[in-house]
């Protein structure tokens, strides 16, 4: 993520179930994200709806290797997923046999998400390529 000259590294993951992009509030703090506070209603699981104060943000999105970028527009968050945890799939890998040559991003450097991207994003939802094991094994 950047803003300006501020950067940083984060875990972000990819939700073509949700409506809207989030990103930990700590994190736009760290960069210098600003905006007006506002009180949003989310639907989520089960039919229920949680209300919450957030700040939309604008920042600059960036893949490690550089070959993707975009203009996001999100909303802050405590927490965007509450305690999960990213799964390191650099260090999971050697499990599969379909798996071990593929090339794996390190994680950012909290063992957190970061930043949930949503479906108004498509463009950033794709694969490059398919590494497709046996039916219950993970794909990358």
């Amino acid at each position: 993520m950047k803003n300006g000259e501020q950067r940083i590294i984060v875990n972000a993951l990819l939700d073509d179930g949700s409506t809207k992009t989030y990103i930990n509030g700590d994190v736009a703090a760290q960069l210098g994200l600003e905006g007006s506070t506002q009180r949003i209603t989310v639907n989520v699981l089960n039919g229920e709806e949680d209300s919450f104060e957030t700040m939309p943000v604008e920042f600059d999105l960036q893949s490690i290797d550089g070959k993707t970028r975009a203009r996001i527009s999100s909303f802050t968050e405590i927490r965007v997923t509450g305690n999960t945890r990213p799964v390191s799939w650099k260090g999971q890998s050697g499990k599969w046999k379909h798996l071990q040559g593929a090339s794996f991003p390190n994680l950012g450097p909290w063992p957190i998400i970061d930043m949930v991207i949503d479906i108004d994003y498509a463009e950033l939802h794709f694969s490059i390529g398919n590494d497709l094991g046996q039916p219950g094994e993970p794909v990358a």
